[in-house]
């Protein structure tokens, strides 16, 4: 009977043993379902996360293409008015040789033109000149012949 007693007693130990670990098993159970929601949600926001990766690369990838048109075109626009300038300096400084050029030439036909004034000048200044000294000399003449004028022409008449 002891036998009996201590079969009976190792059984209830074991039926109590077993119902704790069913309750571990059901732990368990509850455990590993909460952990495979927890694995689905996860799978869920990984899922989530890569494909806004993805809208991100895309998104990166056309602001990248938009970067790139928009230096191509800056840089060509920077070409085209790098051209303009440069066309623009050359047509000024070739409008500013043809008006210098002018300005010489003006300077030179006024150059011109005072130069022949001052001929003519110098000549009339010459003439008026002559035309006094001979002036001077037929006052002298007459002041010597008019006062001996008297006595030639009383010698005469």
């Amino acid at each position: 009977m002891t036998e009996n007693t201590d079969s009976d007693t190792e059984l209830a130990i074991v039926k109590s043993q077993l119902s704790h670990m069913d309750k571990v098993f059901d732990k368990l159970t509850e455990t590993l379902d909460r952990i495979a929601d927890l694995c689905n949600n996860s799978s869920s926001l990984i899922n989530l996360h890569e494909q806004k990766f993805k809208e991100n690369d895309k998104h990166l990838s056309r602001l990248h293409n938009n970067y790139t048109e928009l230096n191509k075109t800056t840089k060509s626009d920077i070409k085209d008015l790098h051209s303009r300038i440069t066309t623009q300096h050359k047509e000024v400084e070739d409008q500013m040789s043809k008006e210098i050029d002018k300005v010489l030439l003006a300077i030179r036909d006024l150059k011109e033109d005072l130069g022949d004034n001052q001929k003519n000048l110098a000549k009339r200044v010459t003439t008026l000149e002559s035309w006094r000294w001979i002036i001077v000399g037929i006052l002298i003449a007459a002041g010597i012949i008019l006062p001996e004028l008297r006595t030639i022409l009383a010698a005469y008449f």
